[in-house]
């Protein structure tokens, strides 16, 4: 078999190192060229750390890549980095890794009906989640669809379980509105549910580039995978069904509510990350070698683009 450059960079033990410094650097570089505030970024490249280091993790536990590789946490880092600066903001960088850690917490309920506290902490996230982006809880009822048919862990221990997860947030900021005798923030944050805006126009140029990169990556990574998942796991292809179904769910509810993509596009980065570094690391074609330079080349625009072109809006 062929080893092209893409194979060699995918399965080398240096490839997250250099990645994690050339980013660091950019953000040097970043920082003293641009227009960004110490204590701004900061917070940022703290939670996009820990963030990368959770896909690293959740690639490890759940065997995501068969061979050694880590570009799952490769590609989450290079694609976050590319909308981190103008896309992504800290609310939204706090709720891409509450999301990263429901994931993780999920996939170790895998086939256990009994994981009441997997289950329970998986849903404080998508809580505490929901406390920012109130709309994240419609996500509820797929998640509870994904442990019955993907996770195999529903059960009603399961179910009550996520039910208080998602609900003990709200319990807390409940006892401080009735100390204070004010029931304005629940009042606000509820309407929010029920606001939807399907205004194209409050997407700008950034996050139509953003969406359009992963949506390729998106489908690059799903078709590469129903075609070859046989050569997985049946425990690694339940993981990436779910994956995928995610993918569709948030690429889904990004069209129909332009107004919340602050929030949409990080979540979509966690799902996407894993399908597009399958594809890469699992290929070995003069055709896929091709392509994985396309790619890169596409986050390297991003990046680009992103940071040397002010925030457009149509």
């Amino acid at each position: 078999m062929l080893r092209y450059r893409q194979n060699r960079i995918v399965e080398s033990r240096l490839t997250l190192p250099v990645v994690a410094v050339a980013t660091l650097i950019l953000w040097c570089v970043v920082l003293c060229f641009k227009d960004f505030a110490l204590e701004e970024v900061l917070p940022k490249l703290g939670i996009l750390s820990l963030s990368t280091y959770l896909m690293m993790l959740l690639n490890n536990e759940n065997a995501l890549i068969r061979i050694y590789s880590r570009m799952v946490s490769c590609m989450f880092l290079l694609i976050s980095t590319s909308a981190i600066f103008n896309i992504i903001s800290l609310r939204a960088a706090l709720c891409q890794l509450g999301f990263i850690i429901m994931i993780s917490l999920l996939f170790k309920s895998y086939q256990d009906r009994s994981s009441t506290g997997l289950t329970f902490y998986a849903f404080l996230c998508l809580g505490l989640i929901s406390m920012v982006y109130i709309k994240v809880l419609y996500l509820v009822p797929f998640l509870w669809v994904m442990m019955l048919t993907f996770l195999m862990s529903f059960s009603i221990g399961t179910i009550s379980a996520s039910v208080l997860g998602v609900l003990t947030p709200y319990w807390f900021v409940g006892c401080i509105a009735l100390v204070m005798q004010d029931a304005t923030w629940f009042e606000e944050h509820f309407a929010q549910i029920f606001t939807f805006s399907t205004d194209i126009s409050e997407l700008s140029v950034n996050e139509v580039i953003l969406f359009t990169v992963l949506f390729v990556f998106g489908v690059l990574g799903a078709i590469h995978f129903i075609l070859f998942n046989y050569q997985d796991k049946i425990r690694t292809r339940l993981f990436y069904y779910l994956l995928i179904e995610l993918s569709v769910l948030i690429g889904v509810l990004t069209l129909l509510q332009p107004c919340d993509s602050e929030f949409l596009l990080p979540m979509l980065i966690v799902t996407v990350s894993p399908l597009i570094a399958h594809f890469v690391s699992l290929t070995h074609s003069r055709l896929s070698n091709i392509t994985f330079h396309l790619v890169i080349l596409a986050i390297l625009y991003c990046i680009v683009f992103n940071l040397w072109t002010p925030l457009l809006t149509f």
